[in-house]
């Protein structure tokens, strides 16, 4: 039984390692898109040719919110129509293909409030795509952070 217990744990240390790898290659090509990318805006700048592509993209996942900051205007609005699981996971896929490596943050209303939000969070990071979310932290309890850290965001902001 040891023996056993002993083989699962070597397992799922070394599905860590490779998730910790497949992560750091990740924010590797990120990052070296980024610098290419920068240069590349440098020279746009100076010849007035577009030769660069965007390295980090912002998107309004949903329009729903249920905090009434009042720094923000969000709550008051009519909610808007939302895309599927489906038509998100293609979009994101047909930005990898065009930008590369790239970094996306989901923002508008609370990102929570989509049944399917984690699951794209893990979409993200098995396809090589750096996520990051916007959070009003209200929907945040023990098991939704389990939840979260297990996706691997790239980022949160609070």
């Amino acid at each position: 039984m040891d023996q056993r217990s002993d083989q699962m744990n070597l397992g799922s240390s070394a599905r860590q390692a490779a998730r910790r790898a497949r992560r750091a290659s990740a924010v590797a090509r990120f990052s070296a898109n980024h610098v290419l990318q920068s240069q590349l805006q440098r020279q746009s700048i100076r010849t007035g040719r577009l030769l660069c592509r965007p390295t980090s993209i912002y998107v309004a996942l949903t329009s729903r919110c249920d905090a009434r900051c009042a720094m923000c205007d969000m709550w008051r609005r009519e909610p808007l129509t939302e895309l599927s699981t489906d038509a998100w996971t293609k979009a994101l896929l047909d930005l990898r293909r065009w930008l590369g490596p790239y970094h996306v943050n989901f923002n508008g209303g609370e990102a929570y409030l989509r049944g399917d939000f984690i699951s794209l969070l893990r979409f993200c990071n098995d396809n090589g795509i750096l996520a990051g979310f916007i959070t009003n932290a209200l929907h945040i309890d023990r098991e939704m952070a389990r939840e979260t850290v297990k996706a691997e965001p790239f980022n949160i902001s609070i």
